[in-house]
C-alpha cells in the first residue's frame, strides 16, 4: 500500500494505490497513481538529477489518474512492462463520461538492469542501457465558455489525444546520458 501526501488545500492525497505483486513478471495496481507515460516523470522526486523536471513535462505529463494497471519485469528486468486502464480527468478529479483512457509502457534493459535514478551517482562499472516506449489514448470532452459583449457560449470539443513518448538513457562509471521525444495528435 502507497499513500503519497501533499499539504495542499484542495489535493490532499497525491498518489493512494494498492499493488499486488505475486511475481516479478505480474502484478495489479489499483487507485491514484502516476499515468505510465515518461520514464522521468515515473521517477521519485528524490532520484531525479535536478529539483524540476524537463520542460517538456509541463506540456506532456499525463499526471496522476484514478485507475487500474497490470505491471511486472521479465529476465532480471530485460523487459519492463505497464498497462492500464484511468478515468482520464486527471487526478482528484470524478469522472465526467464514460470514456476511459488508456495507457502503456514498454521497456528494454539490454545490458543489465538500469536502477531508476537520474544520474550515475551508482557509477556502474558495466555500460548499462534502457530503451522506453509509451503511448496514452483519452478521448476527450472538453467544454469551454467564451465571455464577450456579456454573453457566454460553451464550445464542447469532442476527440481522441493520443500521446507518444520513446526514451533512451545510458549510463557507465561517471557518465549518464538520457532524453525523451514526445508527440501528441
Amino acid at each position: 500500500v502507497m499513500v503519497n501526501m501533499e499539504l495542499l488545500k484542495d489535493i490532499p492525497f497525491l498518489d493512494y494505490f494498492v499493488t499486488w505483486q505475486p511475481s516479478a513478471a505480474f502484478g495489479i495496481r489499483a487507485g491514484q497513481f502516476k499515468t505510465p507515460i515518461s520514464r522521468q516523470f515515473l521517477l521519485a522526486p528524490w532520484k531525479r538529477a535536478f529539483v524540476s523536471s524537463a520542460l517538456a513535462m509541463a506540456k506532456f505529463n499525463l499526471s496522476r489518474d484514478v485507475g487500474v494497471a497490470v505491471l511486472g519485469s521479465f529476465a532480471d528486468k530485460l523487459l519492463v512492462y505497464q498497462l492500464g486502464v484511468s478515468n482520464g480527468t486527471k487526478m482528484a478529479n470524478t469522472q465526467d463520461n464514460t470514456d476511459l483512457q488508456f495507457a502503456g509502457r514498454l521497456e528494454t534493459h539490454p545490458l543489465g538492469p538500469v536502477p531508476d535514478v537520474e544520474s550515475a551517482f551508482t557509477n556502474p562499472s558495466k555500460p548499462l542501457l534502457s530503451l522506453g516506449v509509451a503511448g496514452a489514448v483519452n478521448p476527450l470532452q472538453i467544454s469551454s465558455e467564451n465571455v464577450q459583449d456579456d454573453v457566454i457560449t460553451v464550445v464542447d470539443v469532442e476527440g481522441n489525444q493520443t500521446t507518444l513518448e520513446a526514451d533512451l538513457t545510458f549510463m557507465w562509471r561517471r557518465l549518464f546520458v538520457t532524453g525523451e521525444f514526445f508527440y501528441r495528435m
